[in-house]
């Protein structure tokens, strides 16, 4: 299993938008945005349910670059087992 980014858009000032595509037989989706492009510092994380697909995020610092990546996830009773993570994406939020 491995996530797959439609795109990271940045529609309004402060606002990142984010649409991934649907995938079958997972339980949710993991989602991670950094203004560093290795996520090491200062990530923010948020999961969603298998029929989300797109998120607005804000506020977030205008004029600044972001890096978003996302990977599915499933869960077997108490265990939680992650698929890899999508390519990074980029934009500069307005």
């Amino acid at each position: 299993m491995t996530g797959s980014l439609k795109s990271v858009k940045s529609p309004a000032k402060s606002t990142l938008a984010i649409i991934w595509k649907k995938l079958r037989k997972v339980t949710g989706y993991q989602v991670q945005f950094c203004a560093k492009s290795n996520f090491k510092k200062g990530t923010i994380e948020r999961k969603f349910k298998q029929k989300v697909t797109k998120t607005k995020v804000r506020p977030v610092k205008s004029k600044k670059k972001y890096y978003v990546r996302m990977r599915p996830y499933t869960k077997s009773g108490s265990k939680t087992y992650y698929g890899k993570w999508s390519k990074v994406k980029s934009v500069k939020i307005k």
